[in-house]
C-alpha cells in the first residue's frame, strides 16, 4: 500500500521501521535516505510531524550534509511556527547551497514575517543575483524596502519589477505602494486598478484602492469585495476585503454595516496573526513594563553618558499608533533645520542588546551609567545608533525619531541621548483605541484587534508614561492631539519652540511637505488640520460602550 492511500490515523499506528519499509517499496529504493526522505515528505503533508522529524534526524545522523533533509526539517518548522528554528534549518540549507532557491525564497518570507526588514531585504537581494527573472525575489525586496522606508531603493526595484514583468499584478501593486508612499494618490489609483485588470482577487490592491477612493455602496467593487468576505480561505485576504468594505461603508455614514465589517475585520487579522504565532500576552506585557520601570528610576539619570559633541540632536516622537506621532513628525520635518527619519527601529533594538550585555557582566537592577563596563557599552551602542544614521544620510542639526514604541525604551534613551528631545503625543483614550481598531496595517502588534487587549495594552502605555513624567529631565514635550486639532497655530508654534528651534513658517504648511511618508497616516499628514476629526468615533459611541467600561476598569 503506497503513502499516498493511507489515511493519517494507520500511518500513525505505523512504527517507524514499518514507514521505512513502507516508502522503500513505494519507491523501490533500498532502505535508507532516499526512503525516509521520501516517507518524511508524506508525514508532513499529512500533518504527522513529529514522526517526520525523526526519520529526519536519523538521515542527518547519517549524514549531516543531506541538504534535502534540511529542507523538509524546515518545513517541518514552518508547519509547527518555529520560526527561529526554521530560519536556522534554511540557513543550514544555503551553507551547503548558496545558490538554492526555494532556501532563500523562504528564508527571506519569514524575515519579512517577523519583520526583520534588514534581513529580508539582504536575503532577496541574494535572490535576485541567483535568479534575476524571478519576479517572487523581486516583490519581497520591494516589500522588505518599504519596511526599511528605503524609498530610492523601493524607486529601483519598482521599475525593475515594471520593466521586467509588465503583466504582474504585484509589480503594479508595489507601484501603487510607490505612489502612495510619494503623496500621488492619483497615480497610486491607477497603479492599484491595473493591477486589479491583472489580478481582480488582489486583495491588497482591493483594500488600498478602496482606501484612496471609497466607492458608494451600490459600486460593483462592492459585490467583488463581499463575495471575498463570504469565500476567501485566506485570513489576510478575508481581513482586506472587511476593512475594505468598512471604509466603503463608514464613508457612506452607514455606521451599523461599517461596525460589523470592522469587527469581522480584526477577528480575521486576529486569526492570521495567531497562524504567524503572533499572539499578545497581557501578563508578559505587564511584566516587561515592571521591570523596565526598575531598571529606569531616577537615579539612571543623573550620572547619564555625557552628550557627543557634534552638531546633531535628536527628537523623539513617541506615543499609542494614531496618537498624531506621523503629524507631528510632519511638522517638525517641515523646518528647514530638521530631517525626519520616519519610524527606526534602532533603540527596541539597542535597549534589549543593552540589558543582554548588561546581564552578561552580571549587572541586574537599576541602570548605572556611572559603572564603567555598562558606560562602555553605552558608548558603543549611541555610535552605532548614529552611524546607522549617517549611512542613512540623516544628517542634519535636528533628526527625529518617530518610532511610537520607543515609549516603552524612554529610559534607555534618555541615558543614551541626554540632550535629546522627547515628544509625548497623547491623545483621548477612547478616540486612539477606536482608532487602533479601525486601522488596517499590514504587520503589527496583537493588542489591536480585541478591546480587552487595546484596554490592557492601554493601563501598560499609562503605567509607563506615568513613570516617565515623573523621573526624566529634561521633562518630555507633551502634544495634545485634541488641542493640537482645536488650535492649531498656537500648538504648532510652541511645539517648535519648545524643541529648541526658531520660528519657521513652513510648520504651519506641513501638508505642503512631499517628503515620502511610509505610515498608515500618509494620507492625512497631507491635508490640513481639521477639528471635526478627533470625533469621528462618536458615530460608533453605542458599539464601544464596553471599550469604554474596560478603559475605566484599567485604569492605573
Amino acid at each position: 500500500m503506497p503513502p499516498s492511500s493511507c489515511t493519517p490515523s494507520s500511518l500513525a499506528e505505523l512504527g517507524h521501521e514499518a514507514l521505512i519499509l513502507l516508502a522503500t517499496e513505494y519507491t523501490r529504493m533500498p532502505v535508507g535516505q532516499p526512503a525516509m526522505l521520501s516517507c518524511s515528505r508524506e508525514l508532513i503533508t499529512r500533518g504527522l510531524l513529529s514522526e517526520a522529524e525523526v526519520l529526519l534526524r536519523r538521515v542527518l545522523d547519517a549524514d549531516a550534509a543531506c541538504a534535502r533533509a534540511h529542507e523538509l526539517l524546515a518545513c517541518l518548522f514552518e508547519a509547527l511556527r518555529q520560526w527561529p528554528r526554521a530560519i536556522e534549518a534554511w540557513q543550514r540549507v544555503l551553507a551547503l547551497d548558496v545558490t538554492n532557491v526555494m532556501a532563500l525564497s523562504r528564508l527571506g518570507a519569514l524575515y519579512t514575517l517577523l519583520g526583520d526588514w534588514a534581513r529580508a531585504r539582504a536575503v532577496f537581494e541574494r535572490g535576485v543575483t541567483v535568479e534575476p527573472l524571478n519576479s517572487q525575489n523581486l516583490v519581497g525586496l520591494a516589500v522588505a524596502l518599504l519596511g526599511l522606508e528605503d524609498f530610492a531603493g523601493l524607486a529601483r526595484v519598482r521599475d525593475r519589477l515594471l520593466a521586467q514583468f509588465p503583466r504582474n499584478a504585484h509589480a503594479h501593486l508595489i507601484d501603487g505602494h510607490y505612489h502612495k508612499v510619494a503623496g500621488q494618490p492619483d497615480l497610486a489609483v491607477a497603479a492599484y486598478r491595473k493591477a486589479l485588470s491583472i489580478d481582480p482577487g488582489l486583495s491588497n490592491a482591493l483594500y488600498n484602492l478602496v482606501e484612496l477612493e471609497p466607492p458608494s455602496p451600490g459600486s460593483p467593487l462592492v459585490g467583488s469585495l463581499q463575495a471575498l468576505r463570504r469565500d476567501s480561505i485566506s485570513h489576510g485576504d478575508k481581513a482586506n476585503a472587511c476593512f475594505a468594505l468598512a471604509r466603503i461603508f463608514d464613508s457612506a455614514k452607514q455606521h451599523d454595516e461599517a461596525f460589523a465589517c470592522y469587527r469581522e475585520g480584526n477577528q480575521a487579522a486576529l486569526d492570521d496573526m495567531a497562524r504567524q504565532g503572533i499572539i499578545y500576552d497581557p501578563e508578559a506585557t505587564l511584566a516587561s513594563a515592571q521591570n523596565t520601570i526598575e531598571c529606569y528610576g531616577r537615579a539612571a539619570f543623573g550620572s547619564a553618558i555625557k552628550p557627543l559633541p557634534i552638531g546633531l540632536r535628536m527628537i523623539f516622537i513617541v506615543g499609542l499608533p494614531r496618537s498624531g506621532t506621523s503629524l507631528i513628525e510632519q511638522i517638525l520635518a517641515s523646518h528647514p533645520e530638521v530631517v525626519g527619519a520616519g519610524e527606526l527601529p534602532l533603540a527596541p533594538a539597542y535597549a534589549a542588546e543593552f540589558e543582554k550585555r548588561r546581564q552578561s557582566l552580571e549587572r541586574s537592577g537599576a541602570v548605572e551609567p556611572a559603572d564603567p563596563a555598562v558606560a562602555a557599552i553605552l558608548r558603543e551602542l549611541r555610535e552605532r545608533y548614529l552611524e546607522s544614521l549617517f549611512k542613512r544620510g540623516l544628517d542634519a542639526r535636528y533628526v527625529t525619531d518617530k518610532l511610537p514604541g520607543n515609549y516603552a525604551s524612554l529610559g534607555f534613551i534618555r541615558v543614551l541621548f541626554p540632550d535629546s528631545v522627547i515628544v509625548h503625543c497623547c491623545r483621548d483614550a477612547l478616540a486612539v483605541c477606536w482608532s487602533l481598531y479601525t486601522a488596517h496595517f499590514g504587520t503589527h502588534d496583537p493588542y489591536y484587534n480585541s478591546f480587552e487587549h487595546l484596554a490592557h495594552h492601554h493601563r501598560v502605555y499609562r503605567l509607563l508614561m506615568a513613570h516617565w513624567g515623573k523621573v526624566l529631565q529634561p521633562p518630555m514635550v507633551e502634544i495634545c492631539y485634541e488641542q493640537l486639532a482645536a488650535r492649531p497655530e498656537v500648538e504648532i508654534q510652541r511645539l517648535v519652540m519648545q524643541c529648541g528651534l526658531d520660528w519657521h513658517p513652513h510648520c504651519l504648511e506641513f501638508h505642503k511637505n512631499t517628503r515620502p511618508v511610509f505610515t498608515a497616516s500618509q494620507l492625512q499628514v497631507r491635508r490640513p488640520i481639521f477639528e471635526s476629526s478627533i470625533a469621528r468615533w462618536k458615530n460608533y459611541e453605542e458599539y464601544l460602550a464596553p471599550l469604554a467600561a474596560l478603559l475605566e476598569q484599567t485604569a492605573p
